[in-house]
């Protein structure tokens, strides 16, 4: 599959990467990979390719026999002509900053695409964090956007 993504025709600052393969509950012989979406390293909410191979009988984790290299089922939700500078203006060390004092699970800067609204494109920080003793998830816009 990986190699089909040059034909979607996106720009070359978009990679798709594997993040999740699933093996079919009601057929085995099906598997399922998810590509998420990346522009320039920054994950793209939301974005990404869910495509579906056969697995013969047998057993195996790769799609084997003369369709091996084709998905029989591609569902895309891809994001293009983003063009967001992604090099933002809180860095990850000042965002473990701010958050001085509580234990960070995870942060990730994001771009979120907004098509109900002007047709933009936010970079963000998406932070999870414990305070007090609960889980608690945060989203900072740095305020960079990119409209068409």
């Amino acid at each position: 599959m990986e190699e089909n993504f040059s034909i979607l025709g996106l720009e070359d600052e978009n990679t798709f990467e594997l993040i999740r393969e699933n093996r079919s509950r009601l057929d085995s012989n099906k598997l399922f990979r998810r590509y998420q979406q990346y522009y320039q390293g920054v994950l793209v909410e939301g974005g990404g390719v869910t495509a579906a191979y056969i697995i013969p009988d047998g057993g195996g984790t790769e799609p084997q026999g003369p369709c091996s290299k084709s998905a029989y089922f591609v569902s895309p939700q891809i994001f293009s002509n983003i063009k967001i500078d992604v090099n933002n203006h809180i860095s990850d060390f000042q965002v473990t900053q701010i958050f001085d004092g509580m234990n960070i699970q995870k942060r990730e800067l994001v771009i979120q695409p907004n098509f109900y609204q002007n047709c933009e494109y936010t970079l963000f920080w998406k932070v999870s964090y414990f305070d007090q003793g609960l889980l608690t998830k945060m989203e900072t816009s740095l305020d960079k956007k990119r409209e068409p």
